[in-house]
């Protein structure tokens, strides 16, 4: 009887254990990525696809720079905005797939769910985030930038965030129980 609380013990100090590692190996990655010109380029990737979304819905763009464009409609508002590494949905990918990647426990198909299924979704909502944010403040003025992109916005990515993620690890350890249960 102490054997079965024991490996159960064990399952669940390696399942933690893998977490923190999970986690420091995410952190890792942003870190190694924002400080690489391959991070540097997948920003200005995201804020051309942004540029185009928004060309779009007929808001106007200037490019001005790596990170940085002005959005304007004629008679209306003008606004500079500067796709930052915490504003862009890159880093929130990468802290992703970091995680999932690094799972020890969680075997290489359902990693891969995680970067080709979970990943785009991530990175849309973000695009979306920003277009919706730029797209109101055209037209209702550019104090609403600010309430939509960093409260509204923020806290509606952190949740699709949090429930994306319990949702492949859900599925993911339930594929393995079911996986381990079949080879009994």
């Amino acid at each position: 009887m102490s054997s079965s609380t024991e490996t159960s013990g064990e399952g669940i100090r390696h399942w933690y254990l893998g977490f923190i590692v999970a986690l420091a190996s995410a952190t890792l990655s942003i870190e190694t990525l924002q400080a690489t010109r391959l991070g540097l380029l997948m920003l200005e990737a995201e804020k051309k696809l942004i540029e185009y979304v928004l060309l779009h819905v007929r808001v106007y763009v200037i490019d001005v720079s790596w990170n940085t464009f002005i959005a304007y409609r004629p008679g209306g508002p003008v606004l500079t905005i500067i796709i930052t590494p915490s504003c862009s949905g890159i880093y929130a990918v990468t802290a992703f797939l970091a995680l999932s990647l690094s799972l020890p426990f969680i075997d290489v198909r359902r990693k891969l769910y995680a970067l080709l299924i979970y990943a785009p979704i991530i990175l849309l909502a973000n695009i979306v985030r920003i277009v919706t944010s730029v797209a109101l403040a055209m037209a209702f003025g550019p104090s609403l930038f600010g309430l939509v992109h960093n409260i509204l916005g923020s806290a509606a990515i952190i949740l699709l965030y949090s429930v994306l993620w319990l949702d492949w690890l859900y599925r993911s350890l339930q594929h393995r129980s079911s996986r381990l249960g079949r080879l009994r």
